[in-house]
């Protein structure tokens, strides 16, 4: 049977191929133009379209003012029955163009459905020709009267073989078009993995509650053990690009997009879900209010997602997927806030980012989910905008909150672990901690990683390596998440391994500088000194402020292969930072020059200053010279890595 595309929003159905508007089963008056701006609109509708674009697909290389498409705007507008202040379908974005935003059904109909009474589609068409040149405007006229098949404009004949089949198409259209609402409609159980992106806002500024909405969703859909959500901090890059396209990159079955628009006092989200492997529309929701509870707004779409991906949920994963943070809107707002500037992942926005969720608590000191939010920005400032000691002591004020909030809340038990581990030394609390994140939310990608860096410092490689996969699968483009999947092949001296893991992440991404000093050092401890060296010195002239960084570990590599007037060079330079020297790498240099008591000095400092990297110390193979000194061993129990 042939087959026509189709696109369905409101009452309203496009027919493409016969280049129909219908509402209901009547056709709407439309003329081409206005029809092509429709289109162009409602294919596009993922993203704004700007004038000169929209003009260009419309009117090709002929020269039309811009009222011109105004005018197409203001009769789709008019014929789809919407008032001045209420944009149901097309929404003007100041300053650069249009976006169509209501839902939208897609998908192909059957030829027998579209058989329509002549009465039905006997519509009168007069294109507007106004800013053309004369020439145009009569090719134009010409063209309109061919503006519909002349298959429609036939009457059906009278002869009962004709009647028949006219019938018998009609009767399998209408089981075609009943067959493709009830896919639209009917739950889709195959969606393994998902990534939200930032709901586009259609009004200019920062779109601080787009991407509060999507950290919304995605915190709550974390929660369903049988769904992998992408999280926050790698879907914000994607807020501006082709959802496909983020799909592929994020590795997900589907992608969930959509929009928010306020208009005073009236919201309106448009969702849809998109299978990433063909593009497929597979469903499609709009939420549409007066009032701005934003809590009921989450909720419904919630509900929404969740009932259409026929998850099955237990109990506690219903309850942690309706359960309200806070019902305090300004507390709310501030936190969308802070979590736009946190997932930003700039320094210079980690203060704003504090600022924001200290805003969230004072409006709201029972928002439990602002405390673990807090406390994590703590952690990623402690060596920039504050003075480490304090932004640690407050780290761990921030997480004890949470958790006196809400025992169950996953991000909290992390960044409370991460207090334990790094900076407290505490590791079988750290464990305890990291384990309970893992427990309430196993999808939640810093629980696994945090979880397989300890086992890989405690010694366990293997069950480290498993869970540390499971993070970067969890999170496959965090920078972060990849590189430290790559730890425990350099603990257990699997120097091939480590430089293959390494060397296949630079590949994909060569400006990532941790990567390469973590090649340059699988490189030396392999005994490929020059490859080492080669990496060292392109990252000091990538990164000059870490030069004194990289000199201690050229340091090391040199003495390591045999050149100590190379060593002790590179040791003079990197001593002209002075206080700024990191000591854990100083005391790894002196050990490897054989300098044992300058070596336990820099440890004794890196002791004093509490580094984290001393949770290292156990299995770091570069300690190899001096692991036979009492000294040593000592240093272990102090730290608590050993009994």
């Amino acid at each position: 049977m042939e087959t026509n595309d189709f696109y369905a929003f409101g009452n309203f159905r496009m027919d493409v191929r016969r280049r129909l508007l219908l509402q209901a089963d009547e056709a709407v008056a439309l003329t081409p133009k206005a029809f092509d701006t429709l289109l162009t609109l409602v294919r596009h509708r993922d993203r704004v379209l700007d004038k000169d674009e929209l003009m260009t697909a419309i009117w090709g290389d002929t020269i039309v003012e811009e009222s011109g498409l105004a005018r197409n705007i203001s009769v789709l507008r008019k014929l789809l029955g919407e008032s001045k202040d209420e944009h149901q379908f097309i929404v003007t974005v100041p300053g650069r163009g249009y976006q169509f935003v209501a839902a939208v059904h897609e998908g192909r109909a059957a030829v027998s459905e579209l058989v329509l009474q002549e009465s039905k589609v006997s519509v009168v068409v007069e294109e507007e020709t106004e800013g053309m040149r004369d020439e145009e405007r009569e090719g134009q006229r010409d063209h309109n009267s061919l503006s519909f098949a002349p298959s429609l404009r036939r009457s059906i004949a009278p002869s009962l073989v004709l009647s028949l089949l006219t019938i018998a198409l009609l009767a399998l259209g209408v089981a075609y078009w009943w067959n493709v609402r009830q896919n639209l409609q009917s739950p889709i159980s195959n969606v393994k993995s998902l990534a939200v992106l930032p709901f586009r806002s259609l009004q200019p500024g920062e779109n601080f509650l787009g991407v509060g909405l999507a950290d919304v969703m995605i915190t709550r859909l974390s929660n369903v053990s049988s769904l992998a959500v992408r999280p926050t901090s790698s879907v914000l890059r994607f807020a501006e690009q082709d959802p496909l396209q983020a799909g592929r990159e994020l590795q997900v079955d589907s992608i969930l997009d959509g929009s928010i628009q306020q208009i005073g006092d009236r919201v309106r989200v448009t969702v849809r879900l998109l299978r990433v492997s063909d593009g497929q529309s597979l469903w499609a929701y709009q939420y549409d209010d007066l009032g701005t509870d934003i809590f009921k707004l989450q909720d419904t779409i919630s509900e929404q997602v969740t009932g259409k991906l026929a998850l099955q949920l237990s109990g506690d994963e219903r309850a942690r997927l309706t359960r309200h943070y806070t019902n305090n809107q300004q507390a709310w707002e501030a936190y969308a806030k802070g979590r736009y500037y946190r997932n930003r992942l700039s320094f210079k926005e980690f203060d704003q980012a504090i600022a924001a969720f200290q805003a969230a608590v004072q409006a709201d000191p029972n928002f439990a989910l602002a405390y673990a939010a807090l406390a994590e920005t703590y952690h990623w400032s402690a060596d920039n905008s504050m003075l480490s000691a304090e932004a640690k002591v407050k780290a761990k004020e921030a997480a004890q909150k949470a958790l006196a909030l809400d025992e169950e809340l996953a991000e909290a038990h992390v960044s409370l672990g991460v207090f334990y581990f790094y900076y407290d030394w505490k590791f079988a609390e750290a464990e305890r901690e990291f384990k309970r994140a893992v427990a309430l939310n196993p999808s939640l990608a810093d629980a696994r990683l945090w979880h397989g860096t300890w086992l890989a410092l405690m010694g366990q490689f293997d069950a480290s390596i498993a869970e540390l996969k499971l993070a970067a699968q969890l999170d496959p483009i965090s920078p972060l998440t990849r590189t430290w999947a790559g730890l425990p092949y350099f603990l257990k001296r699997d120097w091939e391994q480590g430089i293959a893991w390494n060397a296949g992440l630079l590949e994909a991404n060569p400006n990532l500088p941790m990567v390469q000093v973590n090649l340059a050092i699988c490189y030396a401890e392999q005994g490929a000194y020059n490859k080492a060296i080669a990496g060292f010195e392109r990252v000091k002239q990538a990164e000059p402020g870490v030069a004194s960084d990289m000199d201690l570990l050229l340091t090391y590599t040199h003495a390591k292969a045999g050149n100590r007037a190379a060593a002790e060079e590179a040791m003079k330079r990197a001593l002209t930072a002075g206080e700024n020297v990191y000591a854990y790498d100083a005391a790894l240099a002196y050990g490897m020059l054989g300098d044992k008591e300058q070596a336990f000095a820099w440890l004794e400092k890196s002791y004093q200053q509490r580094l984290s990297q001393l949770t290292w110390l156990k299995v770091d193979p570069r300690w190899q010279p001096l692991r036979d000194d009492p000294r040593f061993a000592a240093m272990l129990r102090r730290i608590g890595l050993v009994q």
